[in-house]
């Protein structure tokens, strides 16, 4: 595969450096790495690492991918490297530990309706105790997944058009998809709120067939509201802007999904990737997230 070297998946590599620049120093992470797989199998992966990208794409048929052929079945989870059996003895992750120093790790996993996407984070050999802020702090690398996909829209965008494909990696998941379709701080003192506010999300991007379209703010937290079981005259009170104001934003983002009514919004709102924004913002505002007996039934 060294012909698609000039692909954006290495291209890309100092622009998502940057991008991932204040989560590096602010929790001791050295390694990202964003994979959206779609239903047809093709693929696109956006680094912060050339050198282990070009190495991966022109090695892969030597190794497998364990973490994508290992997946069962399409789930949205986590899995912290170190608490996976057979993670330190696959050859791949070997040698991105030995030749690397790409290790300890954890990988994000959300599915939606027309593909996977993988958010690998990771760091080097000597820092074992990272361990405990994938722990303790999840929701700063869930904030951070959608503030990746704002800052680098255009990366995504582009990527999507130069999309790759791995032959001869068996994905579990993908065929039993189609088969269905086809019938380093201290951890203790780190400082979230403040990570919060350098990593601000200006635009929170759906999934499906909603990809290419996305919520500000204030509609984001609305509808959050909204789902929490809130009237707008509830959520004006609880974030401190007019009752009009808030029917503005909740108008906005019925325009925005293509939904007439309230009742429609919510319910799109599970098949298009909403779930996730919806827990990002309960973390990032927890002051306004204490009434849990407001929570519908099915979130």
């Amino acid at each position: 595969m060294d012909n698609v070297t000039e692909n954006i998946t290495f291209t890309a590599c100092p622009q998502i450096q940057s991008i991932c620049e204040d989560l590096f120093n602010y929790t001791g992470i050295t390694y990202f790495n964003f994979v959206r797989i779609f239903s047809d199998g093709t693929r696109i992966s956006l680094s912060n690492n050339r050198e282990w990208m070009e190495f991966v794409h022109n090695n892969h048929k030597n190794y497998r991918l364990i973490f994508e052929e290992k997946l069962k079945e399409p789930q949205t989870t986590r899995l912290v490297w170190d608490l996976v059996e057979g993670i330190r003895e696959d050859d791949l992750m070997a040698v991105a530990r030995e030749q690397f120093d790409i290790d300890h790790g954890i990988t994000l996993i959300t599915t939606h309706q027309d593909y996977t996407e993988f958010y690998y984070f990771a760091t080097n050999k000597a820092n074992h105790q990272i361990n405990l802020f994938y722990v303790n702090y999840n929701d700063v690398l869930q904030a951070f997944a959608l503030y990746f996909k704002d800052k680098a829209r255009k990366l995504i965008a582009r990527a999507e058009k130069e999309r790759l494909f791995f032959e001869n990696h068996p994905l579990h998941w993908l065929e039993e998809k189609n088969s269905q379709a086809n019938k380093s701080p201290l951890f203790s003192e780190f400082k979230n709120k403040e990570f919060f506010e350098i990593c601000q999300i200006e635009r929170y991007f759906l999934s499906g067939d909603l990809k290419d379209v996305y919520l500000s703010t204030r509609e984001a937290e609305c509808l959050t509201l909204l789902f929490d079981g809130m009237s707008p005259k509830e959520i004006a009170r609880e974030i401190d802007i007019s009752h009009r104001t808030v029917e503005k934003y909740i108008d906005q983002t019925k325009n925005k999904m293509r939904c007439c009514y309230r009742g429609e919004l919510l319910k799109k709102a599970k098949t298009c990737g909403f779930m996730h924004i919806y827990e990002a913002i309960k973390a990032k505002h927890r002051k306004y997230y204490q009434h849990n007996k407001h929570v519908i039934a099915g979130i």
